[in-house]
């Protein structure tokens, strides 16, 4: 599991903890600002993103 990214900014979310990781991504809880609430961010990791293939498939599972 990786936690570096906690405290950072992501599209608007500030990352406050790490909830969970599996083999494909790592899901934070966030807290979106902009609407005053707490979310869960799925993440894929940086050495994934240059995938198409996974980036797809991350892409279609979040439609979902």
């Amino acid at each position: 599991m990786t936690d570096n990214l906690i405290g950072k900014m992501l599209d608007g979310y500030k990352l406050i903890n790490l909830l969970g990781a599996g083999g494909m991504a790592s899901v934070y809880l966030a807290y979106d600002a902009e609407n005053d609430r707490d979310v869960a961010v799925k993440v894929l990791p940086f050495h994934m993103a240059g995938n198409d293939t996974l980036r797809r498939r991350f892409a279609r599972e979040a439609r979902m």
